[in-house]
This record gives C-alpha cells, sequence and structure tokens, in this order.
C-alpha cells in the first residue's frame, strides 16, 4: 500500500484508535538499551557512546540499524551479536526497566474508556513482550494487538507497521492518532497520513527532543503523560495552525 500523498491531518479531532510506540514511548528502554548496544558495538570494533547510539538508532528496526551499521561502518553484525546482546538486553531489563512516568495509568484509563489503543514498535515481538512484561502493560496490549517491524516489509520511516494497526482496527488512517518518541516515528505517522503527537517525557529526551519532533512531522509535542492525556482527550477542540507543543510554546 502506498503512502498517502498528503501529510498528517493536523486539523482532525483526536478521538480515533492510539498507536503507542513501546521503547522511549511506553517503556524507559532507550537509555537501557542505548548502553547495550554501545558495549556491543564496542566488540565489533565500532566506538560510539551511548548518546550517539540514541542518536544514530533510535526508533529504527533490527534491521535498519544492521543496514545502517554496515553502511557507515563497514560491519556486518552476524547472528551471535544479536544473541548476545538480547541475552545482554534481558539482563538489564530484568533489573531496571521502567514503564514511562505516568504511561500506566494513562493507558488504563484509555482502555477503560473503551479508546482502542495497541503498540506498533520497530522492536521484535520478543522485546515487545519481554518489555510490555518487566512494565505490567502487558494486561492492555493482548498479543493480537502488538505489532512488531518485522510483520511489514518496510520498518519506520515507512509507514507499513502504522498502515497494518489501522487495519487491524477496520479504521481510516486519517482516523488513528500516532504517539511517537523518534524522528523515524513520527515520519512514518506522517507518511501513513494519520496525527502524530510527539512524547519527550523519557530518561533519553534531551531538550532538543521537542524540536526535532516537530521538524519531522508532529502536530504536538507532550513532556510528560499528563500532557499526553490532554492531548488524546476526546474533548478537546480539534488541533488548527502551526505545530506547537503541549506547554504552547
Amino acid at each position: 500500500m502506498e503512502p498517502p500523498e498528503t501529510g498528517a491531518p493536523d486539523d482532525l479531532p483526536v478521538t480515533g484508535p492510539v498507536l503507542f510506540d513501546c521503547d522511549g514511548t511506553l517503556v524507559d528502554s532507550e537509555p537501557i538499551a542505548s548502553a547495550v548496544t554501545a558495549e556491543m558495538l564496542l566488540t565489533r570494533g565500532v566506538r560510539l557512546d551511548p548518546t550517539e547510539v540514541l542518536d544514530l538508532f533510535t526508533g529504527l528496526s533490527a534491521r535498519s540499524s544492521a543496514e545502517l551499521v554496515e553502511a557507515r561502518f563497514g560491519v556486518v553484525l552476524d547472528a551471535e551479536y544479536w544473541a548476545e546482546k538480547s541475552r545482554r538486553l534481558d539482563v538489564a531489563f530484568a533489573a531496571r526497566l521502567r514503564a514511562v512516568p505516568g504511561m500506566a495509568d494513562l493507558v488504563q484509563d484509555l482502555a477503560a474508556a473503551g479508546r482502542p489503543i495497541c503498540v506498533a514498535s520497530s522492536g521484535s515481538p520478543e522485546r515487545i513482550d519481554r518489555s510490555l512484561g518487566a512494565t505490567g502493560l502487558d494486561a492492555w496490549f493482548p498479543p493480537s494487538l502488538r505489532l512488531s517491524a518485522v510483520m511489514v516489509g518496510r520498518g519506520k520511516p515507512a509507514p507499513d507497521l502504522f498502515l497494518l494497526a489501522a487495519r487491524r482496527f477496520g479504521a481510516e488512517p486519517s482516523t488513528c492518532v500516532v504517539v511517537e518518541d523518534s524522528v523515524p516515528g513520527v515520519q512514518a505517522g506522517v507518511a501513513a497520513g494519520m496525527k502524530v503527537v510527539g512524547l519527550a517525557a523519557g530518561g533519553h529526551a534531551d531538550p532538543g527532543l521537542p524540536a526535532r519532533l516537530l521538524r519531522a512531522g508532529a502536530s504536538e509535542v507532550a513532556s510528560s503523560a499528563a500532557e499526553l492525556a490532554g492531548l488524546l482527550s476526546a474533548d478537546r477542540p480539534p488541533v488548527t495552525g502551526a505545530s506547537r507543543t503541549a506547554t504552547g510554546s
């Protein structure tokens, strides 16, 4: 399915299905994962610090990340690399992974109100399951509504994953709302013809993240789960005019 020719519909009321990214949006995994990735890349002779890892790989699938490493550094990440990285992530997540502050309550409130929600993540199905289970969010996202980039031909920033999510709900893309913390994720939502709300509430959210998400096409950016709840409220007036943060800046 080809992406729509127009951008995201900023003038729509926020009432449709909500499509959540996982890492950095629902779970505060990006600081943990970037440190593990930096350690693993060093074993293959690629020296990047965790901040550089975040800049390069946030929002990308494993396949896209591997392609980037090969193209930029000439290093092929083999099966042994991915197995060891998965093992180290398991240990780190079990010890330190938490939900992004306030997101568990937000998801519970949306589900209780009957709002359709799903996860649409660049992570593998196993990583999505592990992350949701470790943070207690799995109760709100049954397996059929945990969508991974491995289920589509192209990962973010292509729109394929979000378009798959819309089909799962039998919804028109223009009625869906994407919640994303990464530039590739925002770009994917815009390419799908969906409204995109940025979230800069995770531990990786540096001061420049809101501006980057807005430039990528997010209509607004929330800096907390409470602000995001306001943006997702069915009672809220439609968004019009220029993109802005939830606080009006």
